[in-house]
């Protein structure tokens, strides 16, 4: 509760959006902000059947430019006062509960200098998904929530761009797993959509 997700969509995640609509409205989220780079993929996230209370709002980013970079330019005065704290997680990431008795609200307030947190990966890899879910590893990074009235913009994939530490708080890493919270990625859904992701990328790689 409290927690809206910045993401972003296009077609390719169409057999997958279903799937993580009801997943982030099962835990509690009740808004989604979408990022879209064309009119196609915009008609598709505002025409699909969302859960009650659950809300959506299209983002538009700049069409021209890779959606990381197109991301970063986003003005966060369009989402800030939406929700008290914003996820910032792809399609294929799933914020997972590991224990009931800790809110991300509370979670903050046990760490009142912190503007944003970040939730590790657990890797998650399925090449056939009639199979047995496969075990989980732990991953080389992991995505941030934070703050929304302190988001200053997109920093990068990974990490919001906040206010620093305030004078005299604590800079130790907030233990986000060992306190229960951990972020599922799916990074391959199928074989046919590993594919899809690497013929139509448009990430930048360097």
């Amino acid at each position: 509760a409290g927690v809206q997700v910045l993401t972003r969509y296009c077609g390719i995640e169409a057999p997958y959006w279903g799937l993580f609509v009801n997943h982030y409205h099962r835990i509690g989220v009740r808004r989604l902000q979408v990022c879209v780079q064309n009119d196609r993929d915009a008609e598709e996230v505002e025409a699909w059947d969302y859960p009650e209370p659950m809300t959506i709002q299209v983002q538009r980013l700049r069409s021209d430019l890779p959606p990381d970079e197109g991301l970063r330019e986003l003005d966060p005065s369009r989402y800030r006062h939406d929700a008290p704290f914003t996820l910032l997680a792809d399609c294929d990431e799933y914020l997972q509960p590991l224990r009931s008795d800790l809110s991300i609200r509370r979670l903050f307030e046990l760490f009142p200098e912190r503007a944003q947190c970040s939730v590790p990966w657990v890797m998650c890899p399925v090449l056939n998904p009639l199979q047995e879910q496969p075990r989980g590893f732990w991953g080389n990074h992991g995505k941030p929530i934070a703050r929304s009235d302190q988001i200053e913009a997109v920093a990068s994939d990974h990490h919001f761009q906040v206010p620093p530490v305030k004078p005299g708080g604590r800079i130790l890493s907030t233990p986000m797993a060992s306190m229960g919270w951990v972020l599922v990625h799916c990074l391959s859904r199928s074989f046919e959509d590993t594919l899809l992701r690497q013929l139509h990328t448009r990430f930048t790689c360097v």
